[in-house]
This record gives C-alpha cells, sequence and structure tokens, in this order.
C-alpha cells in the first residue's frame, strides 16, 4: 500500500478511502496514518489533506446511504451472512435507532461499525441533510486523528517496521478467527 500511494501519491489515498468508507475491506486503521506518512514526506497540507479525505470519506458513506435507500433491508441480508458480522450489524442498528444523530457522529468513531451505519441511514431514509452534516462530523474527527499521527509520527520511526510488525498481528488474529470460526462450524454440524 505505501509503494502504491508513493508511487501516485494522494489522488490514489483519497480514492482508497472513498472504497473504505464505502465498506470495502481496506482498515482506515492503516490506510489513515500511512495517508498522512506520504503526505508529511511530500509536503503535503495537513489541513488540507484532512479536508479531502473527510471529503472523499463523505463520498463513500453516500454510497452505502444510497444503497440502503434503495435496496433497504435486503442490502443488510446479502452483507450478513456471515455470523460475526450479523451480530455486529444488528448491535449498530440497535445503537443507531436508539440516537440517530448522535451515532451518525459518534458511531464513526468505532471501527467496523462506523461504515455500517450509512446503510441503515438509508434503509430508515433519513434526511440526507441532516446524514451528511452529523457524518461529517465524526468523518472529520476520525480522518483528523489518524492522519495527523501519520503525519507527526511517522517522521521519527521507521513506517516499515511498525507496517511489518502490524501486518504480523493482523495475520495471526486473521488466522485465530478462521480456526475458531472452523471448530464452531464443525460443532454444529456434529
Amino acid at each position: 500500500m505505501k509503494a502504491l500511494i508513493s508511487k501516485y501519491g494522494i489522488g490514489v489515498t483519497l480514492i482508497m478511502i472513498i472504497l473504505e468508507y464505502a465498506c470495502f475491506p481496506l482498515p482506515s486503521e492503516i490506510l489513515l496514518p500511512l495517508t498522512g506518512y506520504v503526505a508529511s514526506f511530500k509536503n503535503f497540507n495537513l489541513l488540507l489533506l484532512i479536508f479531502l479525505s473527510s471529503i472523499a470519506g463523505l463520498i463513500g458513506c453516500l454510497v452505502c446511504y444510497l444503497l440502503g435507500y434503495l435496496l433497504g433491508e435486503g442490502i443488510i441480508k446479502k452483507i450478513s451472512k456471515n455470523a460475526s458480522i450479523k451480530t455486529k450489524i444488528e448491535k449498530t442498528k440497535k445503537l443507531y435507532l436508539r440516537n440517530k444523530k448522535l451515532y451518525l457522529s459518534v458511531g464513526r468513531l468505532v471501527p467496523i461499525c462506523r461504515t455500517y451505519i450509512s446503510f441503515f441511514s438509508g434503509i430508515y431514509k433519513d434526511r440526507i441533510i441532516e446524514f451528511v452534516m452529523f457524518s461529517i462530523i465524526g468523518i472529520f474527527v476520525w480522518n483528523s486523528i489518524l492522519i495527523s499521527v501519520g503525519y507527526y509520527c511517522y517522521n521519527y520511526i521507521d513506517m516499515q517496521i511498525i507496517y511489518k510488525n502490524y501486518k504480523t498481528i493482523i495475520v495471526i488474529i486473521i488466522f485465530i478467527i478462521i480456526v475458531v470460526n472452523v471448530i464452531k462450524k464443525k460443532k454444529h454440524t456434529i
């Protein structure tokens, strides 16, 4: 990802941010700090980057909002075939229905759930102006924190070492999740 961003610049990063907010499996916890890191050594303006990334995030959220608006609950059924995702989506739905406006902002700071709330806002036909207004607050805060971390901290730390360590941890966690899911499925079939 670092090589791609370094080679093609901030433009490719913004496209990746749109995709991440539109529920593509790109981890913002890696993507956004990496964006800040690249911006720091390319002398790209941090505030402009945060603004552009927030707009990109909003575009991605609007994609999910429109899918929810047009497809209704059917989109959730297609996404939630996996039991763990289904549980997280149900939790997101309950929190969202409890306080829509608050959760559209604060929920953007909760990994995984932060992208699914856009579907619910569309499904329940929330007013687009409220969706945009409350979403942009959470998107701006999330992007500001993670991009700033990359922008300021990665000047002092070797990014490749952090990425390699983080990648190893992710692979181990994914492996454990797969093993646990396989064991659970075998227990249910026996």
